[in-house]
């Protein structure tokens, strides 16, 4: 067995791998990406003429870190690639490595090279079973939100103009109005079911009760287009908002709930 770089016509034959990791792989897509990043640390291990796995890298530019993927049927050949990949290839590479938290046990080794840790629970709710009938006061944003949805989002971070614009291109972000004013944000994926990256209350507005009915609404604002599930992923040590959520009737997922692994 032996590791090398991944070459632009490799990519054709590790296709299967790659889709192993999403629902939807294409050739074309994979292609453009690989020629986009020029990536020096992708890496594969083949025996026999025989592709056994792969590792690479995305980077994450906001939070100066590599997100890794990796695919590997065999344990004992990952432990070995990931071996070469954190000592040989990029030892001084920013990395964040997302796995299950169901099977943290299995991936104990790979805090040899990953010290720091986060834990992410993921929690659901079945939109059907929603009982509140009223979204009067959220709506999709507008770019005449846009500044009063950047001072709701101030307790999460700076966000830059541009980035909630695209947001708003995108449809995919919601603005709660309260008093005639945008005082809350949620921005979100869509998909067959719907992810709340995002949701937050503008500081001086927090402690009133305001987030449960914003998530209340947001969460009939989905309904309305059809969406049966809606998930979402939050910090452990995040309590308040574990508690908004389980006060919403919203159920957590052990197998989709995720550890963080970094190395800096």
């Amino acid at each position: 067995m032996k590791f090398r770089k991944i070459e632009r016509n490799d990519i054709k034959s590790l296709i299967p791998l790659f889709a192993k990791n999403y629902a939807e792989v294409t050739l074309k897509d994979e292609l453009e990406y690989f020629d986009e990043e020029c990536p020096n640390y992708w890496i594969l291990a083949e025996a026999n003429g025989k592709i056994l796995g792969y590792v690479r890298h995305f980077p994450d530019h906001k939070n100066d870190f590599a997100l890794i993927e990796f695919y590997f049927d065999d344990k004992e050949i990952l432990l070995k690639m990931f071996k070469y990949y954190f000592e040989q290839v990029n030892p001084s590479l920013n990395l964040r490595l997302q796995l299950p938290l169901d099977k943290e046990k299995s991936f104990e080794f790979l805090k040899t090279y990953l010290s720091k840790e986060k834990i992410f629970l993921c929690y659901e709710i079945e939109l059907n079973s929603l009982l509140v009938d009223d979204m009067k006061n959220t709506h999709l944003s507008v770019t005449e939100d846009i500044d009063d949805l950047l001072e709701a989002l101030r307790p999460l971070g700076n966000y830059e103009s541009e980035t909630i614009e695209n947001w708003i291109n995108n449809e995919s972000v919601l603005s709660y109005r309260y008093n005639n004013k945008v005082i809350g944000v949620c921005y979100f994926h869509s998909g067959k079911e719907y992810e709340i990256e995002m949701i937050s209350i503008a500081k001086d507005f927090q402690g009133k009760g305001l987030g449960t009915i914003f998530l209340l609404e947001t969460l009939l604002f989905f309904k309305t287009m059809n969406i049966d599930k809606v998930f979402l992923k939050v910090s452990r040590s995040n309590i308040p908002a574990i508690s908004l959520y389980n006060k919403c009737n919203f159920l957590l997922n052990k197998s989709r709930s995720e550890i963080w692994l970094y190395k800096r």
